[in-house]
């Protein structure tokens, strides 16, 4: 590991308190809810796995992840809040999926997707940071590809086992 990747990784390292929520169950999904805060504000973190029936590799259970301003009940802000805070919120959600992955899922999914606002380019310069996290956060994930979606680039990453 290079001088530059470790301290990234250390950036991503704070100590922010995650709080599960709840998780909802349904027939075909399940979603997974956490908060946290940081300088008396509210954020959220939800995790979403389903299964893709029509996806172009075949029937895949994908979890996707997206996280906001705004508690588990209030409407919710995706943008850049300007709070300065942004090191600390991808901690608090480095967190969050470590322990969807410890301690919830049953089943490890095929895919992981999350997305950034492509109107955001500091948005888009973190998040690429942040995806350099995930392999060694997740161990049996690589990162697959990184889409270029309408107004959003859209990040995946495969289960290297299924």
């Amino acid at each position: 590991m290079n001088i530059k990747d470790y301290l990234l990784s250390e950036l991503f390292d704070s100590n922010v308190p995650i709080r599960f929520k709840a998780k909802d169950e349904h027939k075909e999904n399940s979603v997974y809810y956490y908060e946290f805060a940081i300088d008396d504000l509210m954020y959220n973190f939800t995790a979403e796995i389903y299964t893709d029936r029509h996806g172009i590799e075949g029937e895949k259970r994908i979890l996707n992840m997206e996280f906001a301003l705004g508690d588990f009940y209030s409407r919710k802000d995706y943008h850049i809040t300007g709070t300065g805070n942004a090191l600390q919120v991808f901690s608090a959600v480095k967190q969050c999926v470590l322990d969807l992955f410890n301690k919830r899922l049953k089943e490890k999914p095929d895919i992981i997707s999350f997305s950034a606002d492509d109107e955001e380019p500091s948005r888009v310069k973190l998040y690429d940071r942040f995806i350099k996290s995930i392999p060694k956060l997740l161990k049996d994930y690589k990162f697959d590809r990184k889409e270029q979606g309408g107004f959003s680039k859209e990040y995946i990453f495969k289960n290297k086992g299924k």
